[in-house]
This record gives C-alpha cells, sequence and structure tokens, in this order.
C-alpha cells in the first residue's frame, strides 16, 4: 500500500473489536506507537493513552481521541445448544434476521454460526428502532454445537475486514468506526515523532464507546488528562445533506448530545486554512453532526473544552441497504484528517494569542462605523 495509514488500518481491521473486547486492538496500538512517543500507558479502565511532551508547558496542547470498539454481539448464556447473543451498541435490525450470518471469536478460532431466532418485539419504543433500521432485540439467540464453557465471547458480522475500492477509491471495511479514526491518530504521532512540536499531544484510544462513552467518560473523571487540554474527538459520522464524500475531512461543532466549543475549533479552523494555503488539493468541510453521539460530548460534561473530527461515513454500523454490509470511507478524507491533526500538532502554539485579535480585526470597518456614528440614532424617539 502506498500511504502507511492504508496499512495501519488495514491491520487495525483484521482484529474483532465488539465492546469490551478491545484488548487486542489496544495492545496493537500500544506496539506500534512506543517507539514513537515519550509515554504510553494503559489507565485501570484499559483505555490507551499516547503522550508525545511539547517543548513549552505555556503552549496550547491537545488530546486527539478516537475509540477501538464496533457494535456487535456478546455470548451471554448458554442452554444446552442454544445460544444467546446480546446486542452490544446499535446495530442493524437485518443482523437479527433468521440465518444471517455472524462469526463467534473464540481467542484465534473464528466461528461461523447463523441467528436462529429473534425474540417477538412488543414495546413501541423497540418497534420505533426497527422501523429506523435498527435492531430493537436486547437479545437473539443462536444454534451451534461448540462446547464454549463458562467463558462469554464476542460475536462479529460475518463481512470483510478491509478491501479498497480502486475505481471509487472507497475504503470498506467491517470497523471503520472508529478504526479509521484510531489510524488517523496513530499516522499523526508516528509522523510527528522526528520533530519539534510545542504544545503536549496526546492520542488516546477508547474502550466501550458504543455501548455509553463509558471509556471517555471514566477516563474524563479520572482528570488523568490535564483540564486545560483541548479535547477534540476523531470520529467516523453517518453521511447527512451537507456532509459529503470525498470533500476532506470535518469540522465537528456538535453531535446529537452538545455543541461544541469555539476556542477549540478555532485552532482547527485556522490550521485546515494554513493547510489550503499550503496545498491547493487539501479540503475540508463543516458540519454539525447530530446523527449520533460522540466522544467529545463525554469530555464536555467534564469540564473539558472540546472540538471534533469526523469523516463521513456509509452505512453507519454496517446498515446497508436491505442487508448488514461494509461500511466505507474515502481515502482521500482519511488522508485529510490525518494531515489536519498534524497541522494543528505543529502550528497550534503559533496561533493560540491573536486568533480572537485576528477575528475582531475582519469585523472593524472603519468607514462603515463611522457612518453608523453620523447617523445616529433614530429620530423622533
Amino acid at each position: 500500500m502506498e500511504k502507511p495509514i492504508l496499512q495501519i488500518l488495514s491491520e487495525l481491521a483484521k482484529i474483532p473489536n465488539v465492546s469490551y473486547y478491545e484488548q487486542e486492538v489496544g495492545n496493537y496500538i500500544y506496539k506500534r506507537l512506543r517507539d514513537f512517543v515519550d509515554k504510553i500507558y494503559f489507565d485501570e479502565f484499559g483505555n490507551l493513552i499516547a503522550h508525545r511532551k511539547g517543548l513549552k508547558d505555556s503552549a496550547p496542547s491537545f488530546a486527539f481521541v478516537s475509540h477501538m470498539d464496533h457494535p456487535g454481539f456478546e455470548v451471554i448464556d448458554s442452554k444446552k445448544s442454544t445460544y444467546t447473543l446480546k446486542t452490544m451498541g446499535g446495530v442493524s435490525k437485518y443482523a437479527g434476521t433468521e440465518n444471517n450470518s455472524l462469526i463467534l471469536i473464540d481467542e484465534d478460532n473464528k466461528i461461523p454460526i447463523t441467528v436462529t431466532k429473534k425474540p417477538e418485539i412488543t414495546s413501541e419504543f423497540d418497534l420505533n428502532r426497527e422501523k429506523d433500521g435498527w435492531l430493537g432485540n436486547d437479545v437473539i439467540f443462536s444454534t451451534i454445537d461448540y462446547d464454549l464453557g463458562d467463558k462469554n465471547f464476542q460475536v462479529i458480522f460475518d463481512l470483510e475486514d478491509f478491501f479498497i475500492d480502486k475505481k471509487t477509491n472507497l475504503i470498506h471495511m467491517r470497523s471503520a468506526d472508529d478504526l479509521a479514526g484510531c489510524s488517523s491518530i496513530m499516522q499523526a504521532l508516528i509522523n510527528l515523532s522526528n520533530q519539534n512540536i510545542e504544545g503536549d499531544f496526546y492520542g488516546i484510544f477508547t474502550r466501550a464507546e458504543e455501548v455509553g462513552l463509558l471509556g471517555s467518560a471514566a477516563l474524563a473523571e479520572s482528570e488523568i488528562i490535564p483540564i486545560e487540554t483541548n479535547i477534540v474527538s476523531v470520529e467516523t459520522s453517518s453521511i447527512i445533506p451537507g456532509a459529503n464524500l470525498y470533500d476532506g475531512v470535518i469540522i465537528r461543532n456538535g453531535d446529537r448530545i452538545s455543541t461544541f466549543d469555539n476556542s477549540t475549533e478555532k485552532f482547527l479552523i485556522h490550521s485546515a486554512n494554513n493547510l489550503q494555503n499550503k496545498n491547493k488539493d487539501f479540503k475540508y468541510q463543516r458540519q454539525l453532526m447530530s446523527a449520533g453521539g460522540c466522544e467529545a460530548s463525554a469530555f464536555k460534561a467534564f469540564g473539558y473544552k472540546v472540538s471534533g473530527l469526523a469523516y463521513p461515513l456509509g452505512n453507519w454500523h454496517n446498515k446497508g441497504a436491505g442487508r448488514v454490509e461494509e461500511e466505507y470511507i474515502s481515502v482521500f478524507d482519511l488522508l485529510s484528517g490525518q494531515s489536519l491533526i498534524e497541522e494543528v500538532a505543529k502550528f497550534s502554539s503559533t496561533i493560540s494569542g491573536n486568533l480572537n485579535e485576528k477575528f475582531r480585526s475582519t469585523l472593524i470597518n472603519q468607514d462603515g462605523i463611522k457612518r453608523l456614528r453620523q447617523l445616529g440614532s433614530p429620530k423622533g424617539i
């Protein structure tokens, strides 16, 4: 592969990563990054934190955050040869249809299984979820002649791990959400390893995002990351009107849960404009991506300044046209996001003090203000 980030992403894509089963992904990232950062460690919740120390304590610091997990199922019970599969995160309703193919992960063994039963849905809330294309069941069932013992196991969708369509330049993956974000942060850290940066740079890889932002919320509450750090979620987010494939990474100013902070977003916008001045092919978008929540909202709830980056994502959570399908993102968008992460790290210290002053100067038109003074207040009041 021509681009190193695509090699990283293809290797990540091979690793099953249902929520709570992200350890192997974390181990891969740890081994890949340990020679390129000043410090790398797992916190008590299993989140992975990689840290490049900046040259100046006074320079703005940034933490780019992605999650290591993806929706799927977990085996939680067995009676004879019938296994109960618990839904983990938002899953396409087609994943629960009878005879749909799944893969049970038992360490290095990948065991094909099929759905044998989907309980009837009676609640109005769950029925509406199914109308929107999501599986409304908490559990479904499978019959399998395999001794699983007493352990729980993850179950993933029977899809291709990774391939690139050369005609469309689209990356198709079982779990682009959010291994694409992980690969962007990883490659940025690797590329920056031999460069001086003035502010601290954290790459954070969290757990159990798909089941309630759990890893990021636990990390934010612990305040391991200094509270003055600018938090930037790096996500994939479902394509919506105004968020287009091939138009570059999206500067995300909000999600389904909250709107984000201008004080952090201004660094992203300035760095994106700086990249455009240097590279005419660089493009970016700016949108409120409200289809889902992201980890910026978890950090915001604990008092951090936050913003976000997002890649337009097709077949979000594998919800294809009438069946379970691979998610897809654009190679161009992925590369633009990696470039922007690096640009923020390299140039943040040079722009922190004067961005507001620059913005104020664009608002001041002395001739226009002079005219307002001459006109004065409305007469006769």
